[in-house]
């Protein structure tokens, strides 16, 4: 599957305007995209959901998304909104939780992409950046649904964005088979990596110093195989990240990973999905998701 790894208009956002220093999660982006038809959906706000949290609903409107050809609804699983959030702290971290998207009309053969991303103060150079998720496609087994999820952070480069690393954070593909459910992913330490700034092209001067920022966007790519088809995400998709301590990362490793962690255990705690859902905005944590699925790496 392919992926657009950072969003053409959030690069040149972040190149052009000065972002000043901030303590909580700024809502950069929210969009659909199928091949080259790309829709943004108007008015929609981030509000704050608790200290240093910003929380976005992106629920859809009678009648759904439009987006090449297709028609898909995004609803919330549970109580509350279908929701983006960005949470700002000692682990920036940005989740897609609570909701389910349904294909509803139009043609199967296609990828639908969706991307979200907020800004954030960048705290260092490099970072070690992780991502966890888990998740339950309808019906069962929904055989021939596809999901993968990719997150990478930009970066000021002057006249575009940079994002890095060439080889983004990624779950691979999860093709379902026998089973209609997917992560913890890899089960159960997730992805992490180390990711500089400097490291992507953009000058020292965007990457070191205060008032600097950076966008922490992550790309869902979904493939339903027939109208009616649905992903369910009970728990919620995840890109965490922590500085490095004077460039040397073991701490910052050891920060991403318990983190990961914590989400990984939310997930598999997701099935069967429980009647009343909890979400911990503050750790960004629900409780929810254990999962089995044909695992490709694309």
């Amino acid at each position: 599957m392919t992926t657009r790894l950072f969003s053409a208009l959030a690069a040149v956002l972040l190149a052009s305007v000065p972002v000043p220093v901030f303590a909580t999660a700024i809502f950069s982006d929210f969009f659909l995209e199928i091949g080259d038809d790309l829709f943004r959906p108007t008015g929609l706000t981030g509000v704050p959901c608790g200290t240093g949290i910003t929380c976005v609903n992106i629920a859809s409107p009678t009648g759904g998304y439009h987006v090449g050809g297709n028609t898909y609804t995004l609803t919330p699983l549970s109580t509350g909104n279908a929701r983006i959030f960005g949470t700002d702290s000692a682990l920036d971290q940005i989740s897609l939780t609570n909701s389910v998207i349904t294909f509803t009309a139009g043609e199967p053969d296609v990828e639908l992409r969706i991307t979200y991303g907020f800004t954030f103060p960048l705290p260092a150079n490099l970072q070690t950046y992780g991502l966890q998720a888990g998740g339950t496609f309808k019906p069962a087994p929904a055989a021939g649904d596809s999901v993968s999820i990719t997150s990478a952070p930009g970066f000021n480069c002057g006249e575009s964005g940079c994002t890095g690393p060439g080889v983004p954070l990624s779950t691979g593909e999860f093709v379902v088979d026998a089973s209609n459910t997917f992560g913890p992913i890899p089960a159960p330490s997730g992805v992490k990596r180390q990711i500089s700034c400097t490291g992507t092209g953009a000058p020292a001067s965007a990457c070191t110093g205060s008032g600097k920022s950076y966008l922490f966007e992550t790309i869902v790519t979904l493939h339903f195989e027939h109208v009616g088809d649905s992903v369910r995400i009970s728990n919620s998709f995840d890109g965490v990240s922590a500085p490095c301590d004077g460039e040397a990362c073991a701490g910052a490793d050891e920060e991403v990973q318990a983190r990961l962690d914590e989400l990984a255990a939310a997930d598999a705690a997701a099935l069967p999905e429980p009647s009343v859902i909890v979400l911990l905005l503050g750790s960004g944590l629900a409780g929810f998701g254990l999962h089995r699925l044909r695992h490709r790496h694309g």
